[in-house]
């Protein structure tokens, strides 16, 4: 409507001008420009399906020519596109796969607010099965169904990818050009190879490791609830059953010798009329609330299997990239000029040496060193010659456990000036992190300073920005109280290794120290923290550049 009016603002305009310079006649002017503005319309119109087409389509595959490795690229990133599509499956799938949970949620109400059900919840709750009681009740088979949907994602995805190579293979089976023998050949072994390579739903871990917790984390949720309200409901019956035992105790005089087991029955009839009447009470009151909480924590369990499921159809597709990658370099070998390879290798020379640094060097694993090594290679990831290199190493880098850790005993170091010294003990509390350590009381040096060893036990990760503190207790004899040092420090663990390749290191970081009392002048404290760090498997460089 917009482009319409524009056009018959600009007709009117124009055929004023016309009449007033050139005499034109209003017809034709109108004539003229609509015509103009049909035809732009049309143009507009077949370039939006065009695209929309396009971007339907997906890459185009292009016909097998001199470009063969343009080829084999374009034939498999389209077979990617197409088995992508396995992803509009997974919410359907698991719709169906809880759609017995949701059904049975009414089922295990009606368990829970029964006098069954409650006894069985708590020697369960008691006994810490809760995780069985609601794998009984709510997700029997749900493991077995979720696998089912697994299996069936990889296989549709490997049979969609596999059409679609088939596809292209069998359009350009007749074409000549100078590597298509090889390109056909490359293409179809890759193809083989996934055909060859199912991945089962209980051979990934990830699938049924994250299935087999969803009782687990549900019974985890809700045993608090359901302890909390056992608790209440077993002091109501104790007060009921109390009462009601003291009366018994005098209606129960008529049974002589008999009396006691008149008293047991009838409190057992106290105890269960009391029990029955609170949980129906109870359900009265919250079933509708708690039926609610359950199918968001279910529907919390189902989210986080989406996302498993997902990660498994990406790992699919991550795994048909590298086909396609190791594909389209082996093509580009033979076909691309020597020019082209040795601009390759110049990229690997200048990669190598700083890769080489982070797998054998601590403080060469900074978030900032690290990131820089990533960007470089990212370089270089589109190209065909260097594309499967820099995927292998890069996921060496990002998978690998680049943490410091702490590697033995801290020893904590303290100067204390001559107008404190005193021939006495001394004494060290360390606190980092989840750390606190005190020393024993430990005798001066000969030169009047400390060393205090502090013991550590596990290899704790220093993760971000590190807070130490440090109290000294400095003791002052009969006559004196002791005197008290606070020193503190902040440091990023990067930032206090030595400047020196190793995986195991000694870093070491200042203490600010200052008096609590009245003294002037406080001891110089540093801290010694060896930590290392796990060694990375390396990937070698590309072997055209090692020959």
């Amino acid at each position: 409507m917009t482009q319409r009016n524009n056009g018959q603002n600009q007709d009117y305009k124009t055929k004023a001008t016309a009449v007033q310079v050139a005499g034109k006649s209003k017809g034709l002017a109108r004539w003229y420009w609509g015509t103009a503005g049909l035809l732009i319309v049309a143009a507009l119109g077949v370039s939006a399906i065009a695209g929309r087409q396009d971007a339907q389509e997906g890459p185009e595959v292009q016909e097998l020519s001199d470009d063969s490795g343009g080829w084999a690229d374009a034939t498999m990133r389209k077979a990617e596109q197409a088995a992508m599509e396995v992803m509009e499956d997974i919410d359907p799938a698991l719709d169906a796969a809880f759609a017995p949970v949701y059904a049975g949620i009414p089922r295990y109400l009606d368990f829970h607010y029964s006098l069954k059900g409650e006894w069985l919840e708590l020697s369960a709750s008691v006994l810490g099965q809760m995780e069985n009681q609601l794998d009984e009740q709510l997700f029997a088979g749900l493991e077995g169904r979720i696998g089912s949907i697994s299996e069936g994602l990889q296989a549709d995805f490997d049979r969609l990818w596999l059409a679609s190579v088939e596809t292209s293979l069998t359009e350009n089976r007749e074409a000549e050009a100078p590597f298509a023998d090889l390109a056909r050949q490359s293409v179809g072994d890759a193809r083989n190879r996934i055909a060859t390579t199912a991945v089962v739903f209980g051979s990934l871990g990830i699938g049924g490791a994250a299935l087999a917790v969803v009782p687990g984390i549900v019974a985890k949720k809700l045993g608090p609830k359901i302890a909390g309200k056992v608790a209440v409901k077993t002091g109501a019956r104790w007060a009921t059953v109390a009462s009601g035992a003291g009366a018994g105790g005098i209606l129960c005089t008529w049974a002589g010798p008999a009396a006691a087991a008149c008293v047991v029955v009838g409190g057992l009839i106290s105890w269960v009329g009391v029990d029955y009447a609170i949980i129906k009470l109870d359900e009265h009151v919250s079933r509708d609330e708690f039926k609610q909480e359950l199918e968001a924590l279910v529907e919390e369990q189902k989210a986080a299997i989406r996302t498993v499921l997902q990660n498994i159809v990406r790992e699919r597709l991550h795994s048909a990239q590298t086909e396609r990658k190791d594909v389209v370099m082996t093509i580009s070998l033979d076909e691309l000029p020597g020019y082209k390879r040795r601009m390759a290798c110049e990229a690997v020379e200048e990669i190598a040496p700083r890769y080489a640094r982070v797998i054998v060097s601590l403080n060469e694993r900074s978030p900032a060193t690290v990131d820089a090594l990533i960007d470089l290679l990212a370089q270089s990831e589109d190209s065909r010659l260097l594309a499967p290199w820099v995927d292998r190493v890069e996921a060496s880098i990002l998978d690998a456990d680049l943490d410091v850790r702490l590697n033995g005993d801290l020893k904590i170091k303290v100067q204390v000036p001559q107008d404190l010294q005193n021939g006495r003990e001394m004494r060290a509390v360390l606190q980092m992190g989840d750390l606190e350590i005190t020393s024993v009381w430990t005798e001066p040096n000969s030169y009047g300073n400390f060393v205090f060893h502090m013991p550590v036990e596990d290899k704790l990760p220093l993760l971000g920005h590190q807070r130490m503190r440090v109290n000294l207790s400095q003791d002052g004899g009969l006559r004196q109280w002791n005197r008290q040092f606070v020193g503190q420090a902040s440091f990023l663990p990067h930032s206090i290794l030595p400047d020196r390749p190793g995986l195991a290191v000694i870093g070491e970081t200042g203490v600010a120290t200052w008096a609590t009392g009245n003294s002037e002048s406080a001891p110089r404290v540093w801290v010694e923290i060896p930590v290392s760090g796990a060694r990375l498997e390396g990937v070698a460089p590309p072997e055209f550049c090692t020959i």
